[in-house]
């Protein structure tokens, strides 16, 4: 005669324990391999620069020529965003929004962009390679001119206005950009 008793519950509990450990890794893993994370953060980037560029054109009073004035923030730019690193070591990206109304009271949106496991580093118009993203207050500073529509340089060196033109966002192999058009205000997705 056979045995047929099948499995008993302690040894399906066992197998369906492990492939749950197995699927849960897995999808941690797929994350980091195509990139999800990144393609968020960059998405989440230029949404937050589209609405940046209506707050400006719009809201700003700030008749500022650059973004920083020396190593600190240019006190006439009162609508910007700055994407940073928490300083807290986590390396969690964050994306802040800083407005200053008419009534000089200050309204900051904090966005956070994607886990530790991303990257995200921005390269200057002329510049040899990409920078990574400071912590916040070290960050990188993106805002529009409220006259022409445009970027505004990130600070003038040698008597040149310097932009960013890239930003890019990585996790494991894949990396994402944007492309920033300093003249138009442009933003192109690659």
């Amino acid at each position: 005669m056979k045995d047929n008793r099948g499995f008993s519950l302690v040894e399906l509990i066992v197998v369906v324990a492990i492939m749950a450990l197995l699927i849960g890794f897995g999808a941690t893993r797929m994350d980091v391999v195509f990139g999800y994370s990144a393609k968020e953060a960059r998405s989440k980037i230029n949404s937050s620069l589209e609405s940046l560029q209506v707050s400006c054109i719009s809201k700003s009073k700030g008749n500022a020529q650059t973004m920083l004035a020396g190593t600190s923030l240019n006190a006439d730019v009162d609508v910007y965003m700055e994407i940073y690193k928490d300083k807290d070591k986590s390396g969690v990206y964050y994306l802040k929004y800083h407005d200053l109304d008419n009534a000089k009271k200050v309204n900051e949106t904090k966005v956070k962009l994607g886990p530790r496991r991303i990257g995200i580093s921005y390269q200057l118009k002329d510049a040899p390679s990409p920078v990574e993203v400071g912590e916040e207050g070290n960050g990188l500073f993106l805002a529009y001119d409220r006259e022409t529509g445009g970027f505004l340089p990130l600070r003038i060196v040698g008597g040149k206005p310097v932009y960013v033109k890239y930003i890019y966002c990585g996790s494991g192999d894949k990396t994402y950009t944007l492309e920033l058009m300093p003249k138009t205000g442009k933003v192109i997705m690659k």
